[in-house]
């Protein structure tokens, strides 16, 4: 494998604006949905996180309610 020292990696960054400009005038519909659905997919493990937070908050809740409490939304 081929190692490129640290410099230039930081030194091929200046080329990125150029490389989105001819993405941008090959397709702009399809560099604004590329945009889109990178951003959706970043969303995704956040949102999981937090509807896993929402299942273990109630079930917490549930856990510290006392024993004469009612448990019917969990079932239903």
């Amino acid at each position: 494998m081929l190692k490129v020292p640290l410099k230039d990696r930081f030194l091929a960054l200046k080329d990125i604006p150029s490389f989105f400009k001819l993405v941008w005038h090959t397709s702009p519909w399809f560099t604004i949905a590329s945009v889109f659905l990178l951003i959706i997919r970043s969303a995704i493990p956040v949102s999981i996180l937090f509807i896993g937070e929402l299942i273990i908050d109630q079930i917490m809740q549930l856990y510290d309610s006392t024993a004469g409490g009612s448990t019917n939304y969990v079932c239903d």
